[in-house]
This record gives structure tokens, C-alpha cells and sequence, in this order.
């Protein structure tokens, strides 16, 4: 198998897939980019730096490889991902992708023309929302299928291991500071979007706000009167530029700018998580929070995963965001962990059942069928 993610969603979900099969006894190679080779390498896979510029050195790569199935992420770039698809068409080796997310379907498969020329074998989705939202922006019923999200099934373990060992305290917050733990999930919403009514960016046009509004506001709200003291870490997105970035200039109190700092035991420890539309207010939602997601000003539909599920608030005005800060301005124990069927154990699995790789009943929990090893197909029953 060969499995190729340069962006850190697709990477996020791949990794668990690598590792199972890895386990599993299959050869697995793995490539991504500076920003997903630490994201395989903490799900324990190697990977190296994907030297594929085009359809031609893709078509090279396979023919040196002869993979069974290749396994990508999903990106709106001209990335490596896309390439080997289209070379794995040409070849006739099975090809499928891992969605990390539930909005812009058509646009992950689709070209300057529209025409869906990037579509794999099949398309995985975390739930049947996805898959019928896949369906209305013309993907065809026939490539799509129900898995769960391995990336989010990780993090449920992750979050249930933390019960008996939780993580040290992050170094981000200041110890012995009793004031709340403030995590800020920032995006890179102006160089992916544009930064004006009438700009627009490789991902889209204008959202109506920016990352930097964002801190902005919630630097403000945090200055306003009878706001509780908090210390605020910044989360860069994995993309991002850490630069000399500092903190605002109007900050009340601590605030930390991190960029590969682990998300994980931020969300563990932290009181409060702010963030815009990043599937990490998701991750915060399985820890228990009940997270904010701040887009003010929004043009268009809510994209936010967490906020469509039902699993995070949505603010749209200053006074929202000020409104949510004081109604937590308590410290107060979190909710229990959730693990949402999307989040099922089985969803590596079933990825690896889809790519037609046997998994054994031991490590995937599926029953076999009769004498064969290979289990059959895992339900794709899903509420959400």
C-alpha cells in the first residue's frame, strides 16, 4: 500500500490506517510533506518527503512501488495526492481518499473546469451526512462509502487513555497561574481565503473575516470589564508561519503563540477553547468542552463541523463572543468524553477493509466469514 497525505487532515487520518495495516503485516510506504511526516511518525510510520510534481513522476513512483491500492488525503491544491490518483487510473491500481471534513466535497476531486478528474475508486466518508452531502454535490453514489473517521477514532482512545494517565500540563500555561486556560485554535483563513469583501484565495472567496479579527476580538473581550483573569496559548495551524509572531498588543494577561506544540494535552488541560471552523473544536468536543466557534461577520453557510453536529456554540458578532466569555468565566469541571459513531474503534478498519486488505478478527473486532479471513463489510449505520 502506498499512502500519501501532505496536508495535516488527510495525514491525521491516514496515520492510524498505516499503522494498522503495518501491524497487520502489510508493506506499507508512506509520504507526505514537512507538515504530515511529524503526524505519521507519532502514529509510529515512517514516511519521507513526497517527491511527486506531476502525473509523470506519480506514474513512476507506482511503477516502482506496484502498490495493491494507494490511500490519500484530500487537498483543493495540485498536490501529490491528485497526481497519484491520476497516474493510479492509468495504471489500474485502485485508488481511494480519507475526508477529513464535511463541506467542500466537489472541489477536493474537481478541476479548473469542474469536472470531477481527481475522483478515486472510492471516497470514504466519517458519516452518512457526509456522504449524502458528497451525493448533492454530484459525487457519484457508487464511489462513496461510510467508514467512520480514523483520525477522530484515535483521538476517542487517546481521550479515554487520559482517564487512568493524563498528560503532563502543557508548559504553554504558567504554573501556579489560577486563571483560566484560555486555548485559541487559529487558522490561516486570510492566505487561504483573501483578506476583503471581493478577494478571494486558493480555497475560496472571502469568509467576511480573517484569523487576525479573530484574535483581535477575543484579545478585546478579554480586556473588557468583569472578564475573569485568563492565560491565552495561541495553536498556530499546522501550516502556518510562526515568524516573530507576538501577542496582541492589548492582551489582559498571558498569552503564549505555539505552532508544533501537541494539541492534544492543550485540550486536555485547557478551560476554555475558542476557535473558528478547524475540525480541532471537534477534538474539543470529544474531550468534553463545549467549545466556541468565533466567525464573525460569516459570508455564507456554516462550514464549521462542530457547530453542524451540534457539539460546539457559534458566534457571529463581538457581543457573542463577549456573552459566551462571561457565561464561562466559572471554572467548571468539563462534560464526559463523547465517542460519536463517527469516532467508532472500527473506523481504520474499515478503511482497510475498503482498500481490500484482510484484517484479521483480532485486531479489527469483525467477524470472519466462514472459512475466509477476510471479514465481512463493517455496518455503515451512522445517526449523525
Amino acid at each position: 500500500m502506498l499512502v500519501c497525505a501532505t496536508d495535516a487532515g488527510g495525514a491525521r487520518n491516514l496515520a492510524p490506517v498505516a499503522a494498522l495495516a503495518i501491524a497487520q503485516g502489510w508493506r506499507v510506504t508512506a509520504i507526505g510533506s514537512h507538515t504530515t511526516l511529524p503526524l505519521f511518525a507519532e502514529a509510529g510510520v515512517a514516511a519521507r518527503i513526497a517527491a511527486v510534481s506531476d502525473a509523470a513522476s506519480a506514474a513512476v513512483l507506482l511503477g516502482h512501488l506496484a502498490p495493491q491500492a494507494i490511500l490519500c488525503g484530500t487537498t483543493r491544491y495540485r498536490s501529490a495526492e491528485r497526481h497519484l490518483i491520476a497516474a493510479s487510473r492509468a495504471l489500474g491500481i485502485r485508488s481511494l481518499v480519507v475526508l477529513d471534513e464535511l463541506y467542500s466535497y466537489r472541489s477536493r476531486f474537481a478541476d479548473d473546469a469542474d469536472a470531477l478528474t481527481g475522483l478515486p475508486d472510492r471516497v470514504c466518508c466519517p458519516n452518512a451526512l457526509a456522504m449524502t452531502e458528497a451525493m448533492g454535490e454530484g459525487l457519484p453514489a457508487d464511489r462513496l462509502c461510510v467508514t467512520g473517521s480514523p483520525a477522530l477514532a484515535a483521538l476517542a482512545d487517546r481521550v479515554a487513555a487520559f482517564a487512568t494517565a493524563p498528560p503532563p500540563p502543557p508548559t504553554e500555561w504558567s504554573a501556579g497561574n489560577n486563571a483560566l486556560r484560555l486555548l485559541f485554535i487559529s487558522e490561516t483563513h486570510h492566505s487561504d481565503y483573501g483578506g476583503a469583501v471581493g478577494q478571494a484565495g486558493p480555497l475560496g472567496p472571502f469568509l467576511g473575516y480573517t484569523e487576525a479579527e479573530v484574535r483581535r476580538d477575543l484579545a478585546r473581550a478579554l480586556a473588557g470589564p468583569a472578564m475573569p483573569p485568563c492565560q491565552v496559548v495561541e495553536k498556530l495551524h499546522p501550516s502556518a508561519a510562526a515568524g516573530d509572531l507576538k501577542p496582541p498588543e492589548d492582551a489582559a494577561g498571558p498569552w503564549r503563540v505555539v505552532a508544533r506544540t501537541s494539541l492534544w494535552p492543550l485540550l486536555y488541560h485547557a478551560d476554555l477553547v475558542v476557535g473558528m471552523r478547524s475540525m480541532a473544536l471537534l477534538e474539543a468536543a470529544l474531550f468534553g468542552h463545549r467549545p466556541l466557534a468565533y466567525q464573525p461577520d460569516l459570508i455564507g453557510e456554516e462550514r464549521c463541523t462542530a457547530v453542524r453536529l451540534g457539539l460546539a456554540d457559534a458566534g457571529r458578532r463581538s457581543a457573542d463572543l463577549t456573552g459566551w466569555l462571561h457565561r464561562h468565566r466559572h471554572r467548571t469541571p468539563r462534560g464526559h468524553p463523547l465517542r460519536p459513531p463517527f469516532a467508532a474503534a472500527t473506523a481504520a478498519a474499515q478503511v482497510l477493509w475498503t482498500a481490500g486488505f484482510p484484517i484479521g478478527e483480532r485486531t479489527a473486532g469483525f467477524p470472519t466469514g466462514g472459512s475466509s479471513d477476510r471479514p465481512r463489510p463493517p455496518s455503515q449505520k451512522d445517526p449523525l
